[in-house]
């Protein structure tokens, strides 16, 4: 299968970000989120950085960075281009969150979700399967 197994996340990794996702330097976008509401994700990040941005300058940048938006140009925002995809676009398959869900087997959906009780800090499976508000 040509897609990264979810059994295969650096969960040490992961975890470490995610014991200090409440501190000021340490943020998460979940995909999800983004999704159910860009112009807001763009406020979020605008505040990260510290940066004030009018209302026509969020809205264009959502517009700018929305799904078909970014698939139409492909070529220019996937790492590698056609030097290393054979179709940009492919690697940016349909937008929509879940779209992993029928990709894998009952076994290894199984076999994530012990992976995801044993290995990650409480709390985590919910948020990154689904989003919403970082829990704690």
């Amino acid at each position: 299968m040509a897609f990264l197994s979810p059994l295969k996340l650096n969960w040490s990794v992961f975890n470490t970000y995610w014991r200090f996702r409440h501190t000021a330097n340490v943020h998460f976008l979940h995909y999800a989120n983004l999704k159910e509401d860009l112009e807001g994700g763009v406020r979020q990040v605008a505040n990260i950085l510290r940066k004030s941005l009018d209302e026509p300058t969020i809205r264009a940048i959502a517009e700018a960075t929305e799904f078909n938006a970014m698939k139409s140009k492909s070529e220019k925002f996937i790492a590698g281009g056609t030097d290393f995809w054979k179709d940009p676009a492919d690697f940016l398959k349909a937008g929509r969150h879940g779209q992993w869900q029928g990709l894998y087997s009952e076994e290894t959906l199984a076999a994530f979700d012990r992976r995801l009780a044993d290995s990650a800090e409480p709390d985590v499976g919910e948020w990154l399967l689904s989003g919403g508000e970082l829990p704690g």
